[in-house]
């Protein structure tokens, strides 16, 4: 193998190397192409009723849904003491933020739910750097713990997004249990720690373009609308800004659940991501991994939407800009077109600097990224 030095994902700590690793052929020969990422986008925005479920076996129809419980779900800083207020939706503090917590928030939920026997056994193993042991130990009780923030996370997206969170957890314990002293622990700042979240928080102003969307991604992978955060639930006072028709969520259609990831399948999962495996870019599971590298080790190849949109925008000539507005302002928008005719600047785009998406991974991340700049155009223009 030629990764850098990097015998396998969990050691990937900069973007060179995640770039190394992912061109290997074993692994760069699996992962989505174009074909695969317009066809998500088509099945997205289709009229056709059929379009309306998201199959979770499919990599990047999951890591899209991830992504969409990672920006709702979790801390919220608008929330006071008792985490009884969630007025994000309504507020334009552009401070506030939901979204995952960072490993040491919940290093701090999950140490405070393991038995002593269980954290001398941790203890132990971080300090001969077993981290699939640990992984494997504390698993139960992230998913606990990620039912605990301030937002929980609904215990039907519960295995995937606690794989997700795991590989920066356990990197965080074993740094924090192996620091010198107290100093050491708490400046922990190795690349797979920093957050343990798979995209960009969501601001009062980001949820704004993102709301309608995210919505219809968690009830298409089969959420049942009484299930959603309270700040994505169509009512009276909160769809002002919808151009669904609908003013409430209680009609959504019911959807089968295909291919959701189980216990069994994020054990297999993480026993690949601590052992060295060559993650398979068709396993949503191990995309998902890859993705959430990327983003770790280069944060600001995932800018919000704004950011990106704007830029996105100006790098658009006149004509297209012209064409995309009028998409735009049609009743209902024409979000397939729309959606379409963003896929390739925005692929070019994920190429250059600052963002350099590595070759392998750049159709799966262009998939992630249209739709947020397609709801950008549509909420600016």
């Amino acid at each position: 193998m030629s990764y850098t030095g990097v015998l396998g994902l969990k050691d990937v700590a900069t973007n060179a190397q995640l770039n190394a690793f992912v061109s290997e052929p074993s692994l760069a020969q699996t992962c989505p192409t174009e074909v695969d990422g317009r066809y998500l986008l088509k099945r997205l925005y289709s009229s056709d009723s059929d379009s309306e479920t998201l199959n979770w076996s499919r990599a990047l129809d999951q890591s899209l849904i991830i992504r969409v419980v990672t920006r709702n779900c979790g801390t919220d800083t608008s929330s006071d003491d008792s985490g009884a207020s969630l007025s994000l939706a309504a507020n334009n503090d552009s401070d506030m933020e939901i979204g995952l917590p960072t490993a040491k928030v919940l290093f701090d939920i999950v140490w405070g739910l393991l038995p002593d026997f269980i954290r001398t056994r941790v203890t132990q193993w971080a300090q001969s750097d077993m981290e699939g042991a640990i992984a494997n130990e504390i698993t139960e009780y992230v998913k606990i713990a990620l039912g605990l923030l301030d937002i929980p996370v609904p215990a039907f997206f519960v295995n995937a997004v606690a794989n997700l969170v795991i590989p920066p957890l356990v990197a965080y314990i074993v740094k924090y249990l192996t620091s010198s002293d107290s100093t050491d622990q708490s400046t922990v700042t190795n690349a797979l720690v920093v957050r343990a979240s798979l995209v960009f928080p969501h601001t009062a102003k980001s949820l704004k373009v993102m709301k309608e969307f995210d919505r219809r991604v968690l009830l298409a992978a089969g959420l049942n609308p009484l299930h959603l955060p309270s700040h994505l639930i169509l009512t009276a006072s909160n769809d002002q800004d919808s151009d669904s028709g609908s003013n409430s969520d209680s009609g959504a259609p019911k959807v089968t659940v295909l291919g959701q990831p189980d216990s069994r399948d994020c054990h297999t999962d993480l026993q690949q991501f601590y052992q060295y495996d060559v993650p398979n870019g068709c396993k949503p599971l191990q995309l998902m991994q890859v993705i959430g590298a990327q983003i770790r080790t280069s944060p600001q190849s995932d800018p919000d939407p704004d950011t990106f949109g704007a830029v996105v925008w100006k790098s658009l000539d006149s004509d297209t800009q012209k064409q995309l507005t009028t998409w735009a302002t049609a009743s209902p928008p024409d979000r397939a077109d729309i959606a379409d005719t963003l896929y390739i600047p925005v692929r070019n785009l994920l190429q250059t600097d600052p963002y350099n998406v590595p070759s392998p991974i750049l159709d799966a991340f262009t998939a992630m990224k249209v739709p947020e700049v397609t709801e950008w155009v549509i909420a600016t223009r």
